[in-house]
């Protein structure tokens, strides 16, 4: 492999904030049970002492495999230590990649859940189809409906993400529903599946403050005219 890391006499010359930009750092996890297996490959921009620190915290509620191993080390009561690989320039996504191929050519058991650099995912069709069929039928508990309607309440989406949103959609559906117009079958069934009960607004009613605010922002707005569509 083509060697990119920068001269120690390149680092010297340069500032902190501008070594912090073009150099990451490579490094592994391991247990000090065991300090002969490595079992995690990263590359942090930061120190790999405070990178070790967001690792412990994020095993705290993860559930990935390198959250469960450094859980079931701390259980045992020893500790998850970092060895610093090396120094690289640029974004260490090549070197990551190469390190954590050659770890499981060795026979490492290197929790990594991807193959490494950007992260792209090296599960197989067949664990996917597994995990697929793992979850058909399974639904969220209501205790987690509210946890997540909690979270979302008075949450809104920027101007710039709807943008990407309609953008994402009109290259799945070029034109949507313009121009297309439901069957008489159609319409009858929706009109049977929101009629009485089923209809959410069934003998309720818009209180005068509503209905006037409703009337305010329709005041202007041009209405019309409507296409009857046989």
């Amino acid at each position: 492999m083509q060697n990119l890391s920068p001269t120690h006499q390149e680092l010297k010359q340069l500032p902190h904030r501008a070594l912090s930009l073009i150099c990451t750092n490579l490094y592994q996890l391991y247990s000090s049970e065991d300090t002969g297996e490595m079992r995690y490959t990263g590359r942090t921009k930061c120190s790999i002492i405070k990178r070790r620190i967001n690792h412990i915290h994020e095993a705290e509620n993860g559930n990935t495999l390198k959250c469960c191993w450094i859980r079931d080390v701390h259980r045992r009561g020893f500790e998850v230590k970092t060895m610093l690989i090396g120094t690289v320039a640029g974004n260490g996504s090549v070197e990551e990649r190469a390190w954590i191929k050659y770890g499981r050519e060795e026979g490492w058991r290197l929790t990594n859940s991807t193959i490494g650099g950007e992260g792209a995912s090296f599960v197989s069709i067949a664990t996917r189809e597994k995990l697929r069929q793992s979850r058909i039928g399974k639904h969220l508990s209501e205790k987690t409906k509210e946890k997540i309607r909690v979270i979302r309440t008075g949450s809104h989406a920027t101007k710039e993400t709807r943008e990407k949103i309609r953008n994402r959609l009109y290259q799945i559906r070029p034109m949507g529903f313009k121009g297309k117009h439901h069957s008489l079958d159609t319409r009858k069934k929706m009109s049977i599946a929101r009629s009485k009960e089923k209809n959410g607004f069934w003998k309720k009613h818009h209180t005068e403050k509503t209905c006037q605010i409703l009337r305010e922002k329709m005041l202007g707005k041009k209405r019309g005219p409507y296409k009857k569509h046989k």
